[in-house]
This record gives C-alpha cells, structure tokens and sequence, in this order.
C-alpha cells in the first residue's frame, strides 16, 4: 500500500482489525438462501464503540495512492501538478471549452492473486452546479497515472460504456456528500486486474456536451487522502490451498512411476489412510472431499465439511483394502472448497504390495556365543552376530530393515539394510545363562516377517581385569598379573581408610605404569578413588596409551570430572567427553568410573555410584595397545595431564560394568568392632591392632535385646561417676570421608548434657558423638572444626530415651552431600548437612565419651553393647542387617 494510504496499526480498516480492536464472535443463521449475520446490540450501543465497526468477509479499502485530471479544452496540459487546489473535476466548467475529467489510482496489493468477489467506488461530492441530479459515470482506465497524463494521450484508454452511474447533486456545497459505484461489472474489472500492481478508474460526466446546458454535469470531487476521499472497497476470497498430502506415513507421488508401495494386510486389513492439511487465508472453514477407489470398481466421494485452516484432515475411514488388492497401482484425489472457491484437484498415487517375508536368521558372528548349549563369554562381554534376510530371492531384496534385541523385553534396536543383506550387530548379554535374541525382517511397506532367534549360553561376569589398591606399591591383586612400576610416586599412610595407604602424584613426573590390561576396541570399564590436591583443572588419573594419544581419559578437565574416549589413534584428536555435573572437589576422595559398551555405542561417567552423563559415539573404537598408565595421559604423541593429588583402588574390566559393579566401588566395610562382652578392650575387625586401654572398671552386664528376641548378649556397664571410659590405639576411620557408626545403648540416668556412647577424637574436640542429647533425645552430631569450642550439626531423634531400655543406634555420614542420618533400630529418624567442610579427626576412638576442650567429657552412664565403625555408608540393606545380626554384611540365607 502506498505511503501516504498507511494508517496506524492500532486502527481497524477493511483489511482488518487493529491491535486494540475488540473481537467478537458472530453467529450467522439462514433465511432461505440468504446468510444473515446480525451484530450484537450491546457492542454496537456501547459508549466505548469506535465506528466504523467491521464485519468479515475479507475485503479491503485503500485510499487512492495517486491522482490526476485532463481536460477536453486543453488536450495537451497535464495535471499531475497544475492546477490541483480546486478539487478533481467532472464535466463542463461553463466556459463552453473547459471538459474535465478526474482520475484516480490504486495499489492491489491487499488483494493481489484473490478472487474479488464485490467492489466499490466511493468519494464525496463536494460542490454540483445544478440542484437537479445528474449523472456521473465510472470507468475503468487501462493506463497508469503520471506526469505525461494528459487528455490526448489519456482519453483512449477510457472504453466505451460506464460501469455504473451514480445520480446526486451538492448545490449549496455542504460538507460532502457521499458518493458510491457497485455493480457486477466493476467488481469484473477489478478481479480481472487483480494480477497488476495498480488499478486506475476516472470518473467523468454522462453528458459531456460543450454547451450551456452541458454545465449541468459541472461537478466537484473530493480529492484528498481523508476520510472523504476516493476508496476503491474490496470484498475477495481466496481458495484454500493443499499442502501436506500423505497416503499413511508415505508422501504423495504425483506420478505412477513414483508411487510408495503400501501394505493392507493384517486382521483386520488396513485401510491406507489418505491425509491433507487444508490452509485458508481467509481463516474459513472448507469442505474437504476425497475421491478414491471403491470395492468392486469405480470411485467413491467423501466429504467432510467445516475443516478449520490449519487442520489436517483425514479420510477416516481409509481405502477399502478389498478395493485395491496387493500388486496394483491405485490412486486418490482430493478438492477443498471454502463455499465461494476451490482448490485445483490433487491425485496421489500409491501401490499396494502385501508380500510377506520369512524369519531371518541370526547367528554368532565372531565365535563369542554360538548355539552350542555351552557356556562361553561372559555377563558384559559383547558379542558380534549376523541377521540375514530368508527366502527366495524377490522376497529378500524387498527387505529394507532388520529390527533385533533380547526376547526378554525392553525397546528393540533396527538395523537398515538394501535389498536383504545381511547386517552384523553387536550384543552384550546383561544376565548369566540362558539368553535369546530375536530378529524380524521389514520389507518397504511396513509388512513383518516372523520371528528369527538364537539362543546361547553366557558365562557369569568376570571380575576386574586388573585391580591396583595402590596400598604401598603398584602390584596388581587381581588375576590379571599386570603389576605396575612406580615413578615419582610417594606413599601417604592412611590415606583413604585407617591402615591403608594411597599413592600421591606430584603433578609432573609421577606415573605408575603396567602392562595393558584391557582391550579398547570392545567394552571396557574403568575406575579409581581420587583426591586432587592440585588446581581446579586437574588432570588424568588413568588412561592406556596408543601409539599418538590415550584410547580414554578418565580424571578432570577444567575443574569437573571426565571420562573422555578417542576416535583415532591420531596426533590430531577427536574426542567424546562425558562430564560430572557438579565440579570436582579438591581434597576429598570421589568414586570415578568410566564405561564403553560396544554395542550400544556408548560411553558413561558415574561419580560416587551416581550417573552423571551419557554419550552416543559416531564409530566403534579402536585398540590402545600400549601401557595402562596411571597418573598421566597421552596426547598429541606427548606425556601430559599429570595428576595432582591422590589416587586409590583403581581396576579396569574388560567388559561392560553394571550396577552392582558400580555399587561396589563405594561399598562400606569394617573399620572396628568392638564387642565389649567378657574383654571390653578387644577389636575384632581391625586392619591393624587398635585395642582400647580403659580408663576405670567397666562392669560385665547383659544386653537381652541384642539381637533382637535371641535372649542377649554379654554387654559393658560404664559408670560415669568412676569415670569408665576406653580409648583406642589410633583412629578408626576418616571423618573427612564418608563412615557410619553403631552402637547398642543403655542409659542408667538421663544426663543433663551430651553424652557420648562412642566418639573419635581431633586435637581439640571430638569430631562425632553417638549417643544422647540435652533433652534426652537420641542423637548424632559432628563438630564443623577442631576448636575449643566448635559448632556443631545435630541429627536428633523425635524419641526420648528411656532409662533401662536397650536400643539401637546407627549413623552415617556422607561425605560426598555432608549428610548426617540417625537410625533408631533400623528406622531413620533424621538427617540434618554439615554446615562446614568435613575434617580429619586423626585421635582415637573412645568408648563413654569423648574429647571436649582438650579433655575427656560427655560421660556415658550406662550399657554399651557391640560398638562398631565403618568404612563408607551403610545401604539400607546393610543397616536392617546390622540390627538384625550385628553384621550388615550377612550372607547367609538361615540366619534368620
């Protein structure tokens, strides 16, 4: 639309509502053959009503983009810019030689391509000579305005006869009368132009006589861009439009030679669904009719009315599948109609084919789990196998896809093929024993095969292919015998658990090496516990090298645990990297375990047991047959990503590490335990000897709760008052890492403070309490520092203890989410965070107290029975054991 036509946005027009119009739904009803629509009364009565008020159809009503006169009496004078200020003229101005006529353009732009279905011209009538009516005509005027418009060139281009005539007059020049022109023909003419950019229309008098009496037809136009000036009014449609045509899921072919082959088999057949999306710009509603094959011969029509634009519409009911039997080619078609237009009719065609093909085979690929009834592999160890296509030959090469996987359930994959060939897949069984694998055969059209199986038997899984405790050296404990040499590498004394050392990495030189202990062109799964010390990018902990570059990277990368794989053995690297979702912490001891599974083709990145990411690999991988190298990694044919920092209980497994794999690594294990029955000094768990010396004369008592209903067992009575307490030889476990404790208990008196059944001790205070609160309710707590007076985070128990009442008390600690959680005979009662950074308390364990100030304090009074420490956090499994036997670690089945 031209410029000086564009109005606010905010303000509706014929083209339509603005953006602050108000929207009202109309409901049309019919008398006869007519469509009434009325409007609501209320709007149209409403104060805050702006008129004009718009009602559909679409229709358009510009201003005139340009305009101009010529005149009889000067043939050769144009008016583009002469003489303008008095109006557009019409007819003979009295002087007997001036004949005018008035000339005015518009864009088509709103309704370019449309087809008009009305039109009008409209301007006001300023100023007539005669008070009579007279007529003025409406012409269509074949040439486009401009500076060289004049009567001699312009005058031609008028035609003949007038489109319509309109009889007024405005003698006593009011403010402008309304004028209008409708009629079928200049609705005809403006349709016929609608492929231009313009359209021109003049308007003249009827009669044109150069006399006196010719001034009757003298007549004045409003020729402004105002409200009152000439607006051509278009009222249009366009015809809805087809797109999105599918016969089932196939698209449509507008040939025969192109047409997708269907099937129409099954019980009951299927009926291949014809589907079209229906779009009008108008936003009508259409009828939808669809014509296509009918059983028996011929052709059926069926139409589905007011389809919203946008819609897709389907023939429900599809094809009869009688109507088009297997090997022909068949076609539908289909027209939308929006009640004024309709669209140009479009036919798809298709062919139906119904062959069935037979059950593949599938069989062992690579020797690893042929059919044999004999055990081989083992649980994670993938193995290579065959699917092919069976039958005769034109059977086969319709096979497009193979789908495969176990038969015990679960999603199966596909496998493409052409022509039927065979395909070899990779499988991993997950469980020991009998497994099946079934397959099934596609052809093009969807039709699947029956199914195709092989059976075999697996092996269980084998344990770690190479198992490094780094407790002292680098020897190898697994039955792999891939011993490692150290470099550079110093040995720290408990360094992960009480009586364990690890090996620390200085960041530079210090690697241990050994002999490859997995392949990694098949599955593989490796582990380690680590400590950085270094900075927040870390480094490799382990990795095994190829000729140019490590075959993995498990370790950190700016700051977050990694597990990264190669593509290549290449100086140029191409890596896909699964990342932690939380930053590697510096100065705590984290799980990592990295898993390639060839046949799913991925890798995974678990932290603390937890998974953290998984990645999709473009290609299997290859072979890093070089040394596995803990501390550093490979890359671009240099030694670089040196560790910094500890590393403990790393091992690799040639195989796929699942869920109890994983669970293992951070399994809990005894610390101590301490029976405290006929000898309350003895440690029967301990790694190294860690008795306790007694402070006083504890007393022999019995528990008769524990185990629960087995009539008790031997128990130590302490009194406070004497003061009994025990103090062991050296720490039992590492409060800076995850631990629990356990205690039987009870209480002679409800103390007036805290009071301890078990603790450990720092320099300064106690790093944990076990045992009862200020106001007497079970608790555990652990100081945030080693201070004289430190604060402390408490997990209490909603129960109040009872005086000569055995319990049950455990407690955890979980370094990795700083959690405290108290059990009260194997139920949790509370967990509470540690509201500082978990510390080393590197003094002993003491029995009925602990270390307050620099001195014992927090007396116990009263029983204690079968006290014991943990390496890890107990599993709820593990905590229902402990209560129940006092060993969370019982196997066996009659125990109970």
């Amino acid at each position: 639309m031209p410029a000086e036509d564009v109005q606010s946005e905010t303000v509706s027009t014929f083209d339509g509502p603005g953006s602050g119009a108000t929207l009202l739904p109309l409901t049309p009803t019919m008398d006869g053959t007519t469509l009434v629509v009325t409007p609501e009364q209320s709007m149209l009565s409403d104060p805050a009503t702006t008129f004009p008020v718009y009602i559909d159809p679409k229709s358009s009503s510009p201003l005139r983009s340009s305009w101009t006169m010529i005149n009889e009496g000067h043939p050769a004078q144009e008016y583009w810019d002469f003489d303008r200020s008095d109006h557009a003229k019409v007819g003979n101005a009295g002087t007997g030689v001036d004949m005018y006529r008035s000339l005015f353009q518009f864009s088509t732009s709103a309704w370019k391509g449309k087809h008009v279905t009305s039109s009008t011209f409209s301007d006001d009538l300023l100023h007539s000579w005669s008070c009579s009516d007279t007529q003025t005509e409406l012409h269509h005027v074949t040439q486009t305005l401009g500076t060289n418009t004049t009567w001699n060139l312009n005058a031609p281009a008028w035609g003949g006869s007038s489109l319509v005539n309109v009889s007024n007059q405005n003698c006593h020049d009011a403010p402008g009368v309304h004028s209008e022109w409708s009629s079928t023909a200049l609705a005809s003419e403006v349709n016929s132009a609608t492929g231009n950019a313009t359209i021109t229309f003049g308007l003249r008098a009827a009669s044109e006589a150069i006399s006196g009496d010719g001034s009757n037809g003298w007549k004045k136009f409003d020729e402004s861009s105002g409200s009152g000036g000439a607006h051509l009014s278009v009222t249009y449609n366009t015809a809805p439009v087809l797109s999105n045509l599918h016969t089932d899921a196939a698209t449509c072919a507008s040939s025969a030679s192109a047409a997708p082959a269907l099937a129409t088999i099954g019980d009951p057949a299927h009926n291949p669904v014809p589907q079209v999306t229906v779009t009008d710009a108008e936003a009508d509603k259409s009828t939808v009719s669809f014509t296509y094959p009918k059983a028996g011969g011929g052709t059926l029509t069926t139409s589905f009315t007011n389809v919203a634009s946008g819609a897709s519409q389907k023939l429900t009911s599809g094809i009869p599948a009688s109507a088009i039997p297997s090997g022909g080619t068949y076609s539908w078609s289909v027209k939308v109609s929006d009640g004024t237009d309709t669209s140009a009719t479009v036919t798809c065609f298709f062919k139906v084919d119904n062959t069935v093909p037979e059950a593949p085979s599938i069989v062992s690929a690579d020797g690893v789990y042929p059919d044999d009834d004999a055990l081989h592999g083992g649980v994670g160890r993938p193995g290579s196998f065959t699917i092919q296509a069976a039958g005769d030959a034109a059977t086969v090469a319709k096979v497009v896809k193979y789908t495969w996987g176990p038969s015990s359930g679960g999603p199966l994959q596909t496998a493409a093929t052409t022509g039927g060939a065979p395909v070899t897949v990779s499988y991993t069984p997950p469980v020991e024993g009998d497994n099946t694998l079934q397959a099934f055969a596609f052809t093009a059209t969807g039709v699947v095969s029956a199914m195709g199986s092989a059976d075999f038997l697996v092996n269980t899984a084998d344990q770690s292919a190479g198992e490094w405790t780094l407790d002292g050296d680098g020897t190898d404990t697994s039955s792999g015998g891939h011993d490692g040499d150290a470099t550079d590498v110093t040995w720290t004394a408990d360094g992960r658990q009480i009586g364990h050392k690890v090996a620390h990495f200085n960041g530079t030189t210090s690697t241990i090496t050994a002999t490859p202990a997995i392949h990694t062109d098949t599955s593989f799964a490796v582990a380690a516990w680590v400590r950085p010390t270094g900075t927040a990018a870390c480094g490799n902990a382990v990795g095994q090298d190829g000729v140019h570059t490590s075959g993995f990277y498990l370790g950190c990368f700016q700051g977050k645990f990694t597990f990264d794989v190669i593509a290549s053995d290449s100086s140029t690297v191409a890596s896909t990297r699964t990342v932690s979702t939380a930053n590697a912490p510096t100065g705590v001891w984290s799980s990592i375990a990295g898993v390639y599974d060839r046949s799913a083709g991925q890798i995974s990145l678990y932290v603390n047991g937890v998974l953290q990411q998984t990645a999709t690999l473009a290609a299997p991988l290859w072979d890093a047959a070089g040394p596995l190298v803990i501390g550093r990694a490979r890359y671009n044919d240099t030694a670089q990503g040196f560790w910094t920092g500890d590393i403990s209980d790393v091992r690799v497994w040639d195989r796929v590490a699942y869920a109890p794999d994983i669970a293992a690594l951070s399994a809990s294990s005894w610390a101590s335990q301490f029976p405290l029955g006929i000898d309350p000094s003895e440690d029967h768990k301990d790694v190294v000897a860690n008795p306790l010396t007694w402070t006083g004369s504890p007393q022999l008592g019995i528990d008769d709760m524990n185990p629960p209903n087995t009539g008790g067992t031997l128990a130590s009575v302490l009194n406070s008052a004497d003061p009994d307490y025990g103090i062991s030889a050296h720490p039992s476990v590492r409060t800076d890492g995850s631990f629990s404790v356990s205690a039987w208990i009870n209480p002679a008196t409800l103390p007036s403070g805290f009071v301890n059944a078990v603790s450990q001790s720092g320099n300064l205070s106690a790093n944990f309490g076990l045992g009862l609160g200020v106001d007497h309710h079970y608790d555990f707590w652990m100081h945030v520092s080693d201070a004289t007076a430190p604060a402390a985070t408490v997990a209490e128990s909603p129960t109040v203890a009872v005086v000569g009442q055995w319990v049950n008390l455990i407690a955890t600690f979980d370094a990795t989410t700083r959690q405290l959680t108290l059990y009260l005979n194997g139920v949790a009662q509370a967990t509470q965070t540690l509201s500082g950074t978990p510390w080393q308390a590197s003094g002993p364990v003491v029995v009925g107290g602990g270390l307050l100030q620099g001195a014992q304090g927090y007396l116990w009074n009263g029983g204690i029975d079968n006290l014991g420490l943990f390496n890890g956090v107990l599993n709820p499994t593990e905590i229902s054991n402990l209560y129940t036997f006092n060993d969370p670690y019982v196997v066996d089945a009659d125990a109970e």
